[in-house]
């Protein structure tokens, strides 16, 4: 382990093994493993934080299947996949529970010049 990697929080220290590999069918037990700790130890540091193992895949997965659908013209279904989901339909139920749009949606609110979706616009700012 790096000596960045030992001095950052736990959730950021999760966040670095996840996502190497999105694909991957991550367990707790293999995290808390790499970092050499419990299971338990684990879950209570990230409860600390206020986050836990779930969200925090949670949120990379979509976060990366937001920046697919940025980069890209890849089909939902491969971004879906790409991002580690076996569905398309809980990928899009999940996307739209946390960016409020279907990716298909999100897409289409992007226009040819690559602006920013409404979506991501600060409140007040022209």
């Amino acid at each position: 382990m790096s000596y960045a990697l030992a001095r950052s929080n736990w959730s950021q220290r999760v966040r670095s093994i996840l996502s190497g590999d999105l694909l991957h069918e991550w367990t707790i037990g293999e995290v808390s493993e790499r970092l050499a700790t419990s299971e338990t130890t684990l879950r209570r540091k990230l409860r600390e934080e206020g986050t836990s193992f779930r969200e925090i895949l949670f949120e990379l997965r979509l976060v990366s299947g937001l920046m697919q659908l940025l980069q890209t013209s890849k089909p939902v279904y491969q971004v879906a996949f790409e991002c580690g989901y076996q569905s398309v339909s809980r990928f899009t139920s999940n996307f739209r529970k946390r960016f409020g749009l279907s990716p298909t949606e999100f897409r289409s609110s992007v226009d040819e010049k690559g602006q920013k979706s409404p979506v991501f616009e600060q409140p007040g700012a022209s």
